[in-house]
């Protein structure tokens, strides 16, 4: 009887720091922040770049080599999730006032 081995890996922030280095993955963390935390402001890839001191087309690489989608994009369907759920929790609420 043969056994086989299978082998996952799991991709988690930790190991993206080795495939990224140190200062490209604070920065994707960095990116990552300011658009969680702000879907109200448009921010730039040229804002990005002159804070970091690296090009446009650089920070938005970090980013999508961290989590897997341009900065833009990320934004964009978080901020339409966003809205979605807080739709939902207004809905729901006002519901619950009516009965």
């Amino acid at each position: 009887m043969q056994v086989c081995k299978f082998y996952f890996f799991d991709i988690t922030s930790q190991s993206l720091d080795k495939l990224l280095g140190k200062k490209e993955s604070i920065i994707a963390e960095d990116i990552y922040e300011t658009l969680t935390m702000d879907f109200g402001n448009k921010h730039t890839a040229a804002e990005f770049a002159k804070k970091y001191g690296v090009s446009d087309t650089t920070a938005k690489k970090y980013f999508k080599q961290y989590y897997g989608e341009n900065p833009f994009e990320y934004r964009k369907a978080h901020k339409e999730t966003e809205a979605s759920l807080s739709s939902m929790q207004i809905s729901k609420e006002g519901h619950n006032e009516s009965i």
